[in-house]
């Protein structure tokens, strides 16, 4: 979905027009790596990519909490 948007973001072809579809493109991609990230961490974090394993696995993860709370230490310390 995000990528179909492009193109009305670009549909007037001017340079600013074009910039600007650059410049959204890298966000899409940005976000789409770090929600790919999220999902893997959660799924490493229960063992399971169930739904029902990886809810609970992510409420007691201290990794999950550490990268939230912005503390290297919690991360590294699991890793």
């Amino acid at each position: 979905m995000s990528f179909a948007s492009y193109s009305l973001v670009v549909h007037e072809h001017t340079l600013e027009a074009l910039r600007a579809g650059r410049v959204y493109i890298v966000l899409v991609v940005v976000a789409e790596v770090l929600l790919f990230a999220v999902f893997a961490l959660a799924a490493l974090a229960a063992t399971s990519i169930e739904f029902e394993a990886v809810r609970p696995a992510v409420v007691g993860s201290e990794v999950l909490v550490g990268l939230l709370q912005n503390n290297p230490r919690t991360v590294l310390a699991y890793t």
